[in-house]
């Protein structure tokens, strides 16, 4: 019998021995349609131009055998289904443990289910933490980088993302004991964001620092000898790993035995493409439902109520041009926003107002008097004005897209969902805006809309409700709709 060799190494795997019928076979399991057969054109280093014609899918594994790490699992399960035995031969290196460089903050303690998240995942030394949004994600990667201590890059989709976490790990490990007295660890930590360090002594910083957090685009474009150093790679917002990016950052990571990824949104949209998220980083070995975590007091149950707009049926019209009229320029919804935002407010709760698009967003702050709306544009102003709400100061946020993916807004308990669309991932992010439990509200409630006046907005509305009732938040239609007259001209 043919017995195939599959070498581990910490970013690759390359499997041999096999006969060509099962790496033909293992080759298309391990691949996934991305769009339409054609020609694609790239351009050499020298500056060449080579055109190749291209049959829609990516493969994962090469014809030679080489193949993602993180797919070592799944291609062992298929192979062994199939009947080919496979011999291992691991040639990573686990890192010499390290005793821990920082310590948590007097008194502070991880919940027991963010402990043993930790213990799961450091055994076999990398996999994906997939927990609802809120949850405490961040809290659970600083403490891998605390008992690990070795050189870690921390690597997120956006800069508000990135700074969020930057600034939750200096805050933990700010000050440490150390021979009896008090150290200053926050140069132990840096910020890689917008590019690569362009002052002498940010360069100065980034080559002292021993935990780096990351934007990918930063993180992508840092030299081959910067990433020689690092031995953790932890990916936040992993949902976005069936990108080129992170092909690239797996290719880069060639030294990092650990390797750990967290979502709350474990999924795609485009089918197929979980396969893609397994290669950098491996399995999913802990999943806590949004149930568990109300249970646990987590998140705080909430109820979902959408607002059916009864307008003529508009024309099928081309997406973009439906939403423009439909959607940011309807004059009956946006009044339906403007009188949803001023009765939460009058019950006293904390409004979070979310748009696509800023002229939208500008002409609600108009409309609603006392309202802030960030356009994302500066980071701080963002934190700012989440402060503002979580103080009370501020009663109705409006936000653009930024006041979305990985951005705490934990004091808001009404959410207006203005913005449409059904993009699952980026719907999922934004209803856990106001689901985060704070220790002063008792539940949330999310204002969404049932848009009947238009084929296209219809469908999306149809799926926002379906990923609410899949998230086990129950929906209402209202049934009664208050005079809206003289609200309309506000808009």
């Amino acid at each position: 019998m043919v017995v195939g060799t599959l070498e581990i190494s910490n970013s690759k795997a390359r499997i041999t021995g096999l006969p060509d019928h099962a790496l033909r076979l293992l080759r298309f399991e391990l691949s996934y349609l991305v769009g339409e057969a054609g020609t694609r054109v790239t351009t050499a280093k020298d500056g060449t131009m080579h055109a190749r014609h291209w049959d829609g899918w990516t493969q994962l594994l090469s014809p030679t055998g080489l193949m993602p790490a993180g797919l070592v699992p799944r291609a062992l399960r298929l192979l062994h289904k199939w009947g080919y035995p496979v011999q291992l031969r691991d040639l990573r290196i686990r890192p010499d443990e390290e005793m821990p460089r920082w310590c948590l903050p007097a008194g502070f303690r991880l919940r027991d289910y963010q402990d043993r998240a930790v213990r799961t995942v450091l055994g076999p030394g990398r996999g994906v933490i997939d927990s609802p949004p809120r949850s405490g994600k961040t809290v659970i990667i600083a403490e891998l980088v605390r008992q690990l201590s070795l050189p870690t890059v921390i690597t997120a989709p956006t800069e508000a993302i990135a700074s969020q976490t930057y600034d939750k790990l200096v805050e933990l490990f700010r000050e440490n004991e150390w021979g009896g007295g008090r150290k200053d660890c926050s140069e132990d930590f840096f910020l890689l964001t917008g590019g690569l360090p362009k002052s002498n002594a940010d360069r100065r910083a980034c080559q002292r620092a021993l935990v780096y957090v990351a934007t990918d685009g930063t993180a992508v474009s840092m030299d081959p000898s910067w990433w020689e150093r690092i031995r953790v790679w932890i990916s936040d917002e992993r949902h976005h790993q069936a990108s080129r990016t992170h092909r690239k950052l797996n290719d880069l990571a060639v030294n990092a035995y650990y390797r750990f990824g967290f979502t709350g949104t474990n999924f795609r949209s485009s089918e197929g493409e979980h396969v893609a998220l397994e290669a950098p980083l491996g399995r999913t070995l802990v999943q806590y439902s949004v149930q568990e975590m109300r249970d646990r007091g987590v998140l705080v149950p909430a109820r979902v109520e959408f607002w059916p707009i009864y307008r003529p049926r508009m024309r099928t019209i081309a997406f973009r041009d439906a939403y423009t009229h439909g959607i940011v320029n309807d004059k009956i919804r946006n009044a339906a926003i403007v009188y949803a935002a001023q009765k939460y407010r009058e019950e006293g709760r904390r409004v979070l107002i979310l748009v696509n698009q800023i002229n939208h967003g500008e002409l609600l702050r108009d409309a609603i008097a006392g309202s802030q709306f960030v356009k994302g544009v500066d980071g701080d102003e963002v934190r700012a004005a989440v402060k503002r709400l979580d103080a009370g100061d501020l009663r109705v946020l409006i936000g653009s897209p930024v006041v979305g993916e990985g951005l705490d807004c934990p004091s808001a308990d009404a959410l207006i969902y203005a913005k449409g669309y059904k993009a699952r991932v980026t719907h999922t992010q934004d209803m856990f805006r106001v689901l985060t439990a704070d220790g002063r509200k008792q539940d949330a409630i999310i204002l969404d809309f049932a848009d009947r006046h238009n084929a296209h907005l219809e469908d999306h509305a149809v799926a926002r409700a379906q990923n609410y009732l899949a998230m086990g938040l129950p929906c209402t239609v209202l049934p009664e709709l208050p005079t809206l007259d003289g609200l309309v001209e506000l808009v």
